[in-house]
């Protein structure tokens, strides 16, 4: 075993040790102090004080203690190490569903995010989730191989009440089933007659479900059916500048899509 993963594991296994190096964080501490503080005996409080002092995390005089330079660095990355693991410990729950295109962003910029997945005693929450994005108002847009009927009424509704604008570029998946369900055709010839949204027609593919608005970008996950399974809401600027830069290559490539291919 490497010496670093005996460090990593003392810490890791001893909550108060991580606890006692948090309160030196903010300053000397008497030992009492210490002891009130992590619920220790004195016992239990001198042990680790001299485990601590014995790597220089910490020094000792008298009955007061402080951290060394060395142990508030050890603490600061441990604890950025630990955040990190939480961070992924979600992402893992989630990873399956993602597109095997990769995204084009580093995966750590999805630490903050918001993550909703189905459950079985909320199998829509990911596509609620995703459509109460409309509810904030403004300009948005789209790109994406699949289609729900909540998503469409949603937006149809936020369009008709002039609270949004749309664009959204599409698959002729997508467009088959705008085009061959009557509702949905008509909610499409209603936005479109608007004057607020705009469609376009991607004939490659798109291996992703993305809505974005100025402040937000959604990533919705599904699975090969496209039926929903995960919604990840991120505000970090990496995803954002690519979810902007991607939909706007989609959005010059696709073929505007006109009132006329909606019939009545």
């Amino acid at each position: 075993m490497n010496p670093s993963d005996d460090d990593i594991a003392f810490l890791a296994n001893s909550e108060n040790r991580v606890a006692l190096l948090r309160c030196l964080t903010d300053g000397p501490h008497a030992r009492d102090g210490l002891m009130t503080k992590v619920n220790v005996s004195r016992v239990t409080l001198g042990r680790i004080l001299d485990e601590l002092d014995e790597r220089n995390w910490i020094s000792q005089k008298g009955q007061v203690c402080n951290i060394t330079p060395l142990g508030a660095w050890v603490h600061e990355e441990y604890q950025a190490f630990s955040e990190m693991m939480t961070a992924e410990r979600t992402l893992r729950e989630v990873f399956q569903w993602f597109p095997d295109e990769e995204y084009g962003f580093h995966i750590s910029e999805l630490a903050d995010a918001e993550i909703t997945a189905v459950s079985r005693a909320n199998a829509s929450a990911p596509l609620s989730q995703h459509v109460r994005l409309f509810e904030d108002g403004g300009q948005f847009w789209s790109f994406s191989f699949a289609i729900t009927r909540l998503f469409l009424e949603s937006c149809w509704r936020h369009v008709m009440s002039e609270a949004i604008t749309f664009k959204w570029v599409f698959t002729t998946q997508v467009l088959d089933v705008l085009k061959n369900d009557p509702e949905l055709s008509r909610h499409s010839r209603e936005m479109l007659d608007s004057g607020r949204v705009e469609y376009r027609h991607f004939e490659g593919t798109i291996p992703y479900i993305v809505l974005g608005s100025e402040g937000k970008v959604n990533l919705r996950l599904a699975d090969e059916e496209g039926s929903p399974t995960a919604l990840i809401e991120s505000e970090a600027d990496a995803v954002r500048e690519w979810a902007e830069s991607t939909f706007e290559d989609y959005w010059h490539e696709g073929t505007p899509v006109g009132i006329d291919v909606f019939t009545v």
